[in-house]
């Protein structure tokens, strides 16, 4: 073993060395998958506790935009309470819910920045996998022509890691058609009416320009985002995309999931809205 040694010193190296680099990636897989088991479940524990009855239409028949409606789908009843949430993390701004899937999040919104909770849990400690995050030019009641929300995309599906699933499997994103948006003003439902790739470029790019220093400032919405996204969407010519509605206006409102890729695109969900109720 001795001689063994002597001979190919370089050889014991190199074995050294890739047995510590699996070592240490064990060791960081170990820690990544029990962080983001444990985030899970602290949404779930605080879920538990922080969901409370609509009173505005918990009467089933309300009144909206001059007429009656008999309101039916449970979920427009029952709503996250976001001042709970806040107490926990005061930059929440609102909630995202996909029934019957992992997608079931606060959104949150740093200030002066679009990553960091790309990169801080919802404890505000650094790590992954994050939190579901709102620009941060987006007006925080969620109610802009477009709105993009963005989540990591987790190989075990948590976050937006779902979204690849959809992307892939048509009955699947059938069957999760519509989703929910929720402020401490309303309570939003969205249909998805497209799901793609799309490249890294910012879909509101237009409305960027570049200031002296070099960094990209949003200048203000022009009016045309709803009508111009769509169009760049389907110029993008993604085979295997999904477009359920393309005869959307620029009077129309959108919600955008997005999350990363592995080949510097996204995947990019769009949903319409398509009912818009106050609560309380």
């Amino acid at each position: 073993m001795r001689d063994f040694i002597k001979k190919y010193p370089g050889l014991i190296i190199f074995f050294a060395l890739g047995l510590v680099t699996i070592l240490l990636f064990v060791v960081y897989l170990i820690g990544y998958r029990t962080n983001n088991s444990k985030q899970q479940d602290m949404y779930e524990e605080i879920k538990e506790e922080s969901w409370i009855s609509n009173t505005a239409l918990v009467d089933s028949e309300v009144s909206y935009e001059n007429e009656q409606e008999i309101i039916t789908d449970e979920n427009l009843k029952r709503v996250p309470d976001l001042k709970k949430y806040k107490e926990l993390n005061p930059d929440v701004v609102g909630y995202i819910y996909i029934p019957d899937s992992v997608i079931d999040y606060p959104i949150l919104q740093k200030e002066g920045s679009d990553d960091y909770y790309l990169k801080h849990n919802f404890d505000q400690k650094k790590g992954y996998p994050g939190c579901i995050s709102l620009e941060k030019f987006a007006n925080p009641c969620l109610n802009d022509k477009v709105c993009t929300i963005y989540g990591h995309n987790m190989h075990n599906g948590t976050m937006f890691g779902s979204l690849h699933r959809m992307y892939r499997d048509f009955d699947y994103f059938k069957a999760h058609e519509y989703f929910y948006i929720y402020t401490e003003e309303s309570v939003r439902k969205y249909r998805f009416i497209c799901i793609t790739h799309y490249s890294d470029d910012h879909l509101l790019k237009d409305d960027f320009k570049m200031n002296d220093d070099g960094d990209f400032v949003f200048e203000g919405f022009k009016g045309d985002e709803p009508t111009k996204i769509m169009q760049a969407l389907k110029d993008y010519n993604d085979e295997k995309a999904y477009f359920y509605q393309t005869d959307i206006t620029d009077e129309d409102e959108l919600m955008i999931l997005s999350t990363c890729n592995t080949d510097r695109t996204r995947v990019v969900a769009v949903g319409l809205k398509i009912e818009d109720f106050r609560i309380n």
